[in-house]
C-alpha cells in the first residue's frame, strides 16, 4: 500500500479500522458502478463487502476492514441502513481518511 492507518475508535461505538490506500489505481474506478472495498465485520464475524453507504463516493478508492463490537450479528442489509452506531462509524472514519491525506 502506498499509505495506511490502523486505528480504534472509541466513545458511544467503538470500533477498530484498518485502512489503506493502494499503490495501483483500482480498475474500473471511474465507472458509475465502481464499489468501494470496505469490508465490514462485526465481533470478528464477516458481514458484508458490498455496502455503498458506508464510504462516501468520492473515497472509493480505499480499501481496508473496519470491526465493531457494538453491531448485532444477525443482522439485515435495511437493519445496517438505518443503523445510528454505523452512521456514527461513518463520520470517524470519513475524518480519518481525510487526516490521513492531510499529514
Amino acid at each position: 500500500p502506498l499509505y495506511y492507518t490502523h486505528f480504534k475508535g472509541e466513545g458511544e461505538y467503538s470500533f477498530t479500522g484498518l485502512l489503506y490506500l493502494p499503490k495501483t489505481q483500482p480498475w474500473g474506478l471511474y465507472e458509475p458502478n465502481f464499489e468501494t472495498d470496505l469490508k465490514l465485520y462485526v465481533k470478528r464475524v464477516f458481514i458484508t463487502d458490498n455496502f455503498e453507504e458506508f464510504m462516501p463516493r468520492y473515497l472509493s478508492f480505499m480499501k481496508g476492514l473496519v470491526d465493531s463490537d457494538d453491531l448485532d450479528l444477525n443482522v439485515s442489509r435495511e437493519m445496517l441502513q438505518k443503523s445510528r452506531a454505523l452512521r456514527s462509524i461513518k463520520k470517524r472514519i470519513v475524518r480519518k481518511v481525510i487526516g490521513m491525506f492531510q499529514e
